[in-house]
């Protein structure tokens, strides 16, 4: 077989939330965020006391809105990328109607153009989004909620284009958990289970990153029948490859498949540290979970991807959040970063081969 030129490796993200609100991580001034940190999600914005929909942003102090926008424009100007997150545990955002979709649109525009951030992202938990009765295909959905979900944010990327990038955080639940069954799958079930699967799959080609929580979750069942733990090893892997290979979705006698995700877009999950999230593991132990993902080179476990030779294009690591990670002394963070920019540079050492 003859070389082919060699293309570059696809850079190694690493993505972080930083958070609003003063918790025993304290507050992290924008300015001060490692480098180490290539997306920075300010997170949460969230519906006005009332509303499901009007967006609003609130800081804590002592950032004032000057500090703030300073703050967005310094990173930027290391070469960071600065979205907005929109949810989160505590809110519940919920687009019933034509109403709500365009207030919700009006509105996160409006923080955009205020604060100059690069695109948005949804981390919608709780009751924002969810299955009626009937819907059971993901690529023809019927609730209202996921329809004009997909309208605002087909709506803000047509504003903002072409390079606002939009990006989905949803918990496993919401995803994974639709090859167990899907909404209504029968009358005892959740009708989230899933519910994320038709958003994902309508915005793919406006989709720039997908980074499920791959923490605080119950156990799941993975491609390979297998229920696994959160706070495990294979537990990373085998939600990884579901995302990666894709899965069938089976709702009563309708039967559709959620395709892979391009592993470039693809980011692993995971709390900085054991106080930020249940599920957590240490740097070392995340090293061997995207080792595995990378090569198909296994740790010893049950679980085997289902593409033996792995995924060397591997987006990254999405961490929850910069502030628990600044709070313990920026452990996941450095070792993540050396992690990822090693595997960049190993993987355009290599000869692409035909």
């Amino acid at each position: 077989m003859t070389p082919l030129l060699k293309q570059s490796a696809p850079a190694k993200l690493l993505g972080g939330y930083w958070h609003n609100f003063s918790n025993a991580a304290g507050v992290v001034p924008l300015a001060d965020i490692p480098d180490a940190y290539d997306v920075v999600n300010i997170a949460f914005a969230v519906p006005a006391p009332g509303s499901t929909s009007d967006i609003r942003l609130t800081l804590v102090d002592p950032i004032s809105e000057i500090d703030f926008a300073n703050g967005i424009r310094v990173l930027q100007k290391r070469g960071k990328k600065v979205l907005l997150s929109i949810g989160g545990a505590d809110a519940t955002v919920q687009l019933e109607s034509r109403e709500d979709t365009a207030l919700f649109v009006t509105s996160v525009a409006g923080l955009v153009e205020k604060y100059g951030f690069d695109g948005i992202d949804i981390d919608f938990e709780n009751q924002s989004l969810y299955l009626t009765e009937g819907d059971y295909n993901l690529l023809q959905p019927v609730s209202g909620v996921v329809i004009n979900l997909i309208t605002a944010l087909r709506s803000l990327h047509s504003r903002f284009e072409p390079d606002f990038a939009v990006s989905l955080a949803p918990e496993t639940f919401y995803v994974q958990q639709g090859f167990t069954g899907y909404g209504h799958y029968d009358p005892q079930a959740d009708c989230r289970s899933g519910c994320a699967l038709p958003v994902i799959a309508a915005l793919r080609d406006i989709l720039s990153w997908l980074w499920v929580q791959q923490y605080n979750s119950g156990p799941m069942k993975a491609l390979d029948g297998n229920i696994y733990a959160c706070g495990h090893r294979e537990f990373h892997v085998a939600m990884a490859d579901m995302l990666l290979r894709g899965f069938p979705v089976v709702s009563g006698a309708v039967r559709s498949f959620f395709d892979p995700i391009e592993p470039e877009r693809l980011l692993i999950g995971i709390p900085a540290c054991k106080e930020a999230g249940a599920g957590f593991l240490d740097a070392e132990a995340m090293q061997d979970v995207l080792d595995n993902i990378a090569t198909g080179r296994g740790f010893g476990g049950v679980y085997r991807l289902q593409n033996f030779n792995g995924y060397p294009n591997l987006g990254g690591v999405m961490v929850w959040s910069i502030n628990w990670d600044v709070h313990s002394g920026c452990v996941m963070s450095n070792r993540i970063r050396k992690y990822l920019d090693s595997a960049r540079a190993t993987r355009e050492s290599l000869p692409i081969l035909s």
